[in-house]
């Protein structure tokens, strides 16, 4: 199933709430940030439940970017409806993201563990473009502990801990995420287990990691 007709068949598929990431981002930004102007990119932003958040929660100027159009089409009415003139929601791949662009602050919610190992390095290379010296990266990503998903369906050959059954998961550890993104300063990486709502079905538990990191003045070469 593509994610247009995911979001055919369910709208919100993870109801209207925020996601866990975007609270604690918003939580860590109000204190770490407080009456600092933002600006917020949302990548792979659904439906913009976070976006809207974010937007709502810490009056910051949020681009929320996905690369499907049928999710877009929920967001920019979900954003009619609030009222809200921070918020922009465009059509675009990650990979168009240019280094021109800036942000202080980009999230990464549920979205790394759907993605195969060459647009996991494309999503790095993209963070790497428009996060500002001094900007906060907000990312989360399923763990090898998850109970919920790890091990069900076919393994992947050559990508350990991914699998796909009714679409393709991939299941980080600690040591893979510190690799990846080892040109940030990682402030807090832990695991965090949470219940996910579906609006068509019960609840997933799920072990995610949370990475909280800060772009340093100038990027190592790494």
């Amino acid at each position: 199933m593509t994610w247009n007709q995911a979001y055919t068949d369910a709208g919100a598929i993870w109801g209207e709430a925020p996601s866990e990431l975007a609270r604690l981002a918003a939580e860590h930004l109000s204190q770490q940030a407080a009456g600092t102007p933002l600006e917020v990119l949302d990548i792979g932003c659904g439906y913009g439940r976070d976006a809207l958040y974010l937007a709502r929660r810490l009056s910051a100027q949020v681009t929320g970017i996905d690369v499907s159009l049928k999710a877009l089409e929920v967001a920019n009415r979900a954003l009619a409806e609030s009222g809200l003139s921070n918020v922009v929601f465009r059509e675009r791949d990650l990979r168009e993201l240019s280094i021109g662009e800036g942000y202080d602050v980009v999230l990464v919610a549920n979205l790394f563990h759907l993605l195969r190992p060459e647009m996991r390095g494309e999503l790095r290379a993209a963070i790497r473009r428009v996060l500002r010296p001094g900007g906060w990266l907000f990312l989360n990503a399923l763990s090898v502990n998850d109970p919920e998903g790890y091990g069900q369906g076919e393994p992947v050959v050559g990508d350990p801990h991914s699998f796909v059954a009714d679409k393709y998961r991939h299941f980080a550890t600690e040591e893979e995420l510190r690799r990846t993104l080892r040109f940030v300063e990682i402030r807090e990486l832990y695991e965090h287990a949470y219940d996910e709502p579906h609006e068509q079905g019960r609840a997933h538990h799920h072990v995610s990691w949370i990475l909280i990191a800060q772009r340093p003045s100038a990027f190592a070469e790494v």
